[in-house]
């Protein structure tokens, strides 16, 4: 998490990927390890994790939704970006910051 917060992604992302290793099904892990991945480039990579946190039932879920959102905006997919933003829901903690996006598009 040291290495999330200073943003020294690289080293976050390897950190992240060997917790996964003992603990697969941690949502935690799994969300700031997708970030981490996005943050350095291995967006292919990073869509797996954030997909998977979405179809689960994750509490990451609309967060995950979002990032997958701006994993499509990184490549300048704005129609799967919305695609993604759509898939947030009103009562979702990052539903306004969806919002937001949405109109800036």
């Amino acid at each position: 998490v040291k290495n999330f917060n200073n943003k020294n992604f690289a080293d976050a992302a390897r950190s992240f990927e060997a917790a996964l290793k003992d603990s697969s099904q941690n949502s935690f892990v799994q969300y700031y390890y997708a970030i981490a991945l996005l943050e350095n480039g291995d967006i292919e990579k990073s869509r797996v994790q954030l997909t998977e946190l979405y179809i689960g039932e994750s509490t990451f879920k609309y967060d995950a939704a979002f990032y997958a959102a701006l994993s499509y905006l990184k490549e300048k997919n704005t129609d799967a970006c919305k695609e993604w933003l759509n898939k947030i829901p009103v009562d979702a903690g990052i539903y306004n910051k969806a919002q937001e996006l949405l109109k800036k598009l």
